[in-house]
């Protein structure tokens, strides 16, 4: 096992992109196990290596007694225990264990480039656990170099099926991609979904459902989604896709579908008015009400 005192700091250009290591972060927590879980089966299907980053910078507390210092020893103790047995149980080599003295956020980011792929749990055992999505995991999707998968426990167990937003910009480009590629080694199905965005009352509509006013809208985007998934559709052709287009608020749309999904992939940033910001607010409504692992993809 490596122990750092200091973060480490990677180099955007050291490693091409798609050949980098796969990060995952570890305190012990219930989600922190399905994210180590997630991981390895991830590294071993690409074939890359897997670090497992226990962060220690923020269980350091103010030490005012005696008792403050043991505590913070004990659990320290603790945390480094579980990580050994949790790692050895995947089974990982020692090394790829590493404690490193910085918060959870900038331990993940710090040690990433472009090319990696960061792994975490939705919510840890910080001041924050009892949040819908920790703040940890947020800070991590909004700010990291690459590509973050968000792990939480699948709504429907058996449920073999990605679904990936489809709107046909630039930042879509690698949520597709990812989704393809995924679902190709996995053996999973692939729903391309694609959003009329309304803020009408009530639940989305299904195409066959949708009012008459939205029938140009869906004539014009069956063409564009074929387009959108055309290069990626024709490099992975064992994949099964299913294509739909619904009317709706976005980020709900989305949510709704993890419901039964093994696998929810947006982009970073989509079209509109949250095109410029570091994460769009469909990838982040996603994050907080998915029902299954989301990937962030850059």
């Amino acid at each position: 096992m490596t122990t750092d005192t200091e973060v480490r700091t990677g180099g955007a250009d050291t490693v091409s992109p798609g050949e980098g290591d796969v990060i995952v972060g570890y305190d012990g927590s219930p989600d922190a196990k399905r994210a180590l879980a997630w991981a390895t089966g991830y590294a071993e299907q690409v074939k890359v290596p897997l670090r497992v980053v226990v962060a220690t910078g923020d269980m350091k507390v103010r030490q005012v007694t005696e008792l403050d210092q043991e505590w913070e020893r004990a659990r320290l103790a603790e945390l480094t225990e579980d990580a050994r047995a949790s790692v050895a149980a995947v089974p990982l080599p020692p090394e790829s264990l590493e404690l490193v003295d910085a918060g959870p956020a900038p331990a993940l980011i710090a040690g990433a480039d472009r090319s990696s792929l960061i792994v975490l749990g939705s919510r840890g055992h910080g001041r924050v656990a009892g949040a819908l999505t920790g703040s940890v995991s947020q800070h991590v999707a909004i700010n990291a170099p690459c590509t973050v998968v968000v792990v939480r426990e699948q709504s429907s167990p058996e449920a073999k099926r990605i679904v990936v937003g489809v709107d046909a910009s630039e930042g879509g480009e690698p949520a597709l991609r990812f989704a393809f590629e995924h679902a190709e080694r996995t053996g999973a199905s692939l729903t391309a979904l694609h959003v009329l965005p309304t803020w009408a009352a009530g639940p989305p509509y299904a195409t066959r459902y949708v009012s008459d006013r939205f029938a140009h809208a869906i004539s014009e985007a069956e063409p564009m989604i074929d387009q959108a998934l055309a290069a990626e559709a024709r490099k992975h052709s064992s994949v099964l896709v299913d294509r739909q287009v619904v009317a709706g608020s976005v980020g709900r749309v989305l949510s709704d579908a993890s419901e039964e999904a093994s696998l929810v992939v947006v982009g970073s940033r989509g079209r509109g008015a949250f095109a410029s910001m570091m994460l769009g607010s469909v990838a982040m409504t996603v994050l907080h009400q998915a029902r299954c692992p989301v990937v962030v993809a850059r």
